[in-house]
């Protein structure tokens, strides 16, 4: 006699849902800010402490709230003002956040901030839905991801972050805001690669984000360069200076955008490298040149002297500055330099001088 097995319980939330292709009508994707932050999804800025990440939220939001064009967009574009959440759970809100966002020209009516940070369980992910979508808010950082991720969860354990973070992706989805997380890049040798790998948590954090940012430092200057996307290119970069508003009483600094570069400059301020095809020399004279410019434009004369003395030949500094310089004549054969503020197809007179 043969006995049949038993077919197992079957309970409602077994089961598993499935469509034909042909019954699948296709979306294009929602950005925020293109290839940078992706609306109805999870994403991730990480860089080392010291370099600006809660100053470029600000002025993210404030760019948000404004309706002001994107840094890499034609300056007459434009588009509506949006209402963005600041969650920091390390700055307070009337003695930072608020001078940040001052700073950074925000629409203060468009923009709602939280400065303690609470564990987000289910209960925390409700409510924040019902407030992004009662005030219908378009991006909400959540700054620094540690101080939000709660006790409970290990977030060097794929296991746990994955069941946390699907709960934010959920949300998002639904309500087709931009969740965009900060964290910390972890400690590292100096020869180590700058990497998906480089933050923070379990590398399943940078597996669910659809984009993520790192930041670096060049000099004096942060470079922001999209290390992970699953839509849209990957790699090139915004450099930006944070600088002294010249306010008495206002000791937080201003973002200024300075150029779009390409990732053969990125390193951070330990020293690594991210792999690169062009020719070292040629590498080190663009990020000498991004360095000594930042201060502002000086006379071409003093830059090629200050160059030599730094080891630079007079053709690998011309080859550098394509893209990054560009070069104004105040009067005859007299030069003066200053890093572009858009992208090098917009530079004037490059191959000057």
């Amino acid at each position: 006699m043969t006995v049949e097995p038993l077919s197992p319980r079957k309970a409602p939330g077994d089961r598993v849902d499935a469509q034909r292709l042909s019954e699948i009508v296709r979306i294009r994707p929602h950005w925020l800010w293109q290839p940078y932050i992706q609306r109805s999804a999870l994403n991730f800025i990480t860089g080392e402490p010291g370099t600006a990440k809660s100053t470029l939220c600000c002025e993210i939001a404030a760019i948000l709230s404004t309706g002001r064009p994107w840094p890499n967009e034609e300056p007459s574009q434009r588009r509506p003002a949006a209402k963005v959440w600041i969650c920091n759970g390390e700055d307070g809100a009337a003695d930072t956040i608020a001078w940040r966002l001052g700073n950074q020209g925000a629409n203060p009516d468009n923009v709602f901030v939280t400065d303690q940070a609470k564990a987000i369980t289910p209960g925390v992910v409700a409510h924040m839905e019902e407030m992004i979508r009662e005030h219908d808010i378009a991006a909400v950082f959540i700054d620094p991801l540690q101080a939000w991720i709660g006790g409970s969860v290990d977030m060097n354990r794929a296991n746990e972050t994955r069941e946390w973070s699907s709960k934010l992706r959920a949300m998002a989805m639904r309500t087709g805001c931009a969740v965009i997380f900060v964290r910390h890049r972890r400690k590292a040798g100096p020869n180590e690669k700058i990497g998906l790998n480089s933050g923070l948590g379990s590398i399943d954090l940078s597996g669910i984000a659809r984009s993520e940012i790192g930041i670096s430092m060049v000099d004096e200057l942060r470079v922001m360069s999209r290390m992970k996307g699953n839509i849209g290119k990957t790699g090139g970069g915004i450099a930006y200076s944070i600088d002294d508003p010249g306010e008495p009483g206002n000791d937080h600094g201003v973002l200024n955008w300075r150029l779009e570069v390409d990732t053969s400059i990125l390193v951070c301020s330990a020293g690594r490298r991210t792999q690169s095809r062009t020719p070292r020399a040629l590498v080190k004279a663009q990020q000498w040149l991004v360095g000594y410019l930042s201060s502002g434009p000086k006379p071409a004369i003093t830059v090629y002297d200050a160059a030599r003395a730094a080891g630079i030949t007079d053709s690998t500094l011309k080859r550098a500055k394509k893209g990054i310089v560009a070069a104004f004549e105040i009067a005859p054969r007299d030069w003066v330099w200053e890093l572009v503020p858009t992208i090098p197809s917009e530079t004037p007179n490059s191959d000057a001088v």
